[in-house]
């Protein structure tokens, strides 16, 4: 595309402050337009490693992440008592892969950051009501009112992307309901640990709690629910606490901190499997063509690096090359990575007395180094 080209991306989340960031370094003009009216918190940690790590170092932006880095250098996993069945060390664990672990709040402010510092328009508090595809433009009309043309869109607006339901084929779509809900919140220092990970594991449900980087904690709390919707409100408070009511003293002591209303990050977890990710002029990129799920430890991995393709081929190419590429190179990436995940899931929360069994068992009695094979390939394809 020509330099100055006007690209509108939908959502400022990892995925489209990364596009937005790489587009206007290659000389493109990127608008960014979220419906919130500021960049979202809450979430996870979240691991940048192999193409991520160095899209991220050419980006420039690696000190910052370096200095927001939660330092994790072991984790551990607890069973129901309490008692610790596997030990691992991260410098081992990730040997030979670069890898950098942070809060997704610390690298959504960063890359918003860099966006505001590099003058790239963004418009909070709007969002796409309509979108007409001509041949040469995408005719834009907002929320707002406004109506404006642009030479591409892209949905970076995560698993139930606007972008994705206004103009492809509801057929085309698949969602994989893995049947578990998710939440997450930061507390103070309750479990004192230090440079650590650990989860403690029920059958049916775990919670994770780690060091954050900031003196403070982060929480993941995973439970068996068929509900496709999260409650809102303060019943987000009451549905964790009725879900975890039963556990570890450590679970006890972070359940205990849970936080009131919409301070509690809530999800029901699922993956998005669409048979196209672009159409015309349009494309998706992150969670809005292909989420992942936590349980895959890459989403903002993907995010980051399907976004920077995506904006190195539409910076060298014409618009359906430069799909066509974007789709070429990641496909075959995510098309791997999504029914391992699914796959994964039986392992981390085991339906029934019998997988829970083998998994703590296998956790107990195999060895360390076939864990550290399975994290260094994990980390090594994305």
């Amino acid at each position: 595309m020509h330099p100055g080209t006007r690209i509108l991306i939908s959502g400022a989340g990892v995925a489209g402050l990364t596009c937005a960031l790489w587009l206007q370094q290659k000389g493109l003009c990127p608008v960014v337009v979220e419906k919130s009216d500021s960049v979202r918190t809450g979430g996870f940690l979240v691991s940048l490693s192999h193409h991520a790590y160095h899209y991220a170092e050419g980006l420039g932006i690696m000190p910052e992440l370096r200095a927001h880095s939660c330092g994790i250098q072991s984790s551990s996993y607890h069973n129901p008592g309490g008692r610790s069945i596997l030990h691992l060390q991260s410098r081992a664990l990730f040997s030979g892969v670069d890898v950098i672990q942070l809060m997704r709040d610390d690298l959504v402010a960063i890359l918003y950051r860099r966006c505001h510092q590099q003058g790239i328009e963004l418009r909070f508090a709007d969002e796409i009501r309509n979108l007409d595809e001509q041949r040469q433009v995408v005719n834009v009309e907002f929320a707002s009112g406004r109506q404006e043309s642009f030479e591409a869109v892209i949905g970076a607006d995560g698993h139930n992307s606007a972008v994705r339901q206004l103009v492809f084929d509801a057929d085309d779509i698949r969602f994989h309901h893995l049947n578990l809900h998710c939440a997450a919140y930061r507390l103070a220092n309750v479990v004192d640990i230090q440079d650590k990970f650990e989860t403690h594991m029920q059958r049916d449900r775990y919670m994770a709690v780690f060091s954050s980087g900031a003196g403070d904690l982060g929480s993941v709390f995973v439970w068996d629910c068929a509900e496709r919707e999260v409650p809102s409100g303060d019943d987000r408070r009451t549905t964790l606490l009725a879900a975890f009511s039963h556990g570890d003293a450590a679970t006890q002591r972070v359940i205990a901190e849970c936080p009131g209303g919409e301070d509690i990050y809530m999800a029901a977890l699922k993956q998005v499997e669409a048979r196209h990710w672009c159409q015309n002029r349009i494309a998706l990129v992150g969670d809005a063509a292909h989420s992942l799920t936590l349980f895959s430890g890459r989403g903002a991995g993907a995010a980051v690096n399907g976004a920077s393709r995506l904006a190195a081929a539409l910076s060298e190419l014409n618009v359906n090359q430069a799909f066509a590429r974007y789709e070429s190179e990641m496909r075959p990436v995510i098309r791997a990575i999504q029914p391992a995940t699914r796959r994964a899931v039986r392992w981390y929360v085991p339906r029934s007395p019998l997988q829970h069994l083998l998994r703590d068992s296998a956790m107990r009695l195999l060895p360390n180094v076939l864990f550290r094979a399975y994290f260094k390939m994990k980390y090594s394809n994305i």
